[in-house]
């Protein structure tokens, strides 16, 4: 389920988790495959719910060239915990 701008959305898509870079850890933050957001229709600053068992929100920020197509997900480890 995704929040967006404080709607409910109920666009959901299973995505691979990798860790975030050391430098943004800590800071509520999730870096998105950018076609993913693309399909989802999540803009930049978006607030996302991430369901993996527990349920938790970060600030959405697109994904790096590295991660397009990937499906990847990127969150610190205390945003899986």
């Amino acid at each position: 389920m995704t929040l967006k701008g404080g709607i409910e959305m109920t666009n959901e898509k299973a995505l691979k988790v990798a860790e975030l870079k050391s430098g943004e850890a800590g800071r509520g933050i999730t870096r998105i495959d950018p076609s993913i957001m693309d399909i989802l229709g999540i803009r930049v600053g978006d607030i996302v719910q991430i369901d993996g068992g527990k349920k938790t929100v970060a600030k959405a920020l697109r994904g790096g060239p590295e991660d397009e197509n990937k499906g990847i997900i990127r969150i610190d480890g205390s945003t899986r915990r």
